[in-house]
């Protein structure tokens, strides 16, 4: 059994509550409309990253660090 995914319990016609008693409106999952892109558009303003030479041949490596 998997025990990062709540356990959902049906709540009433429309709603799932998990066991911390928190509620999940389906309505909103099922009414929700996304707006579909493709790969190519939704991708045409990221700028590419431009390594080095010595980071493209796997001679230096790059660390990231996220903890600002």
């Amino acid at each position: 059994m998997d025990k990062q995914r709540p356990k959902l319990v049906r709540s009433g016609k429309d709603m799932l509550t998990t066991k911390n008693n928190t509620t999940l409106n389906i309505n909103k999952l099922i009414g929700n409309n996304p707006n579909i892109i493709s790969s190519a558009k939704s991708l045409e303003d990221v700028t590419p990253i431009n390594w080095s030479k010595e980071v493209l041949s796997g001679d230096k490596k790059v660390i990231l660090d996220f903890k600002k």
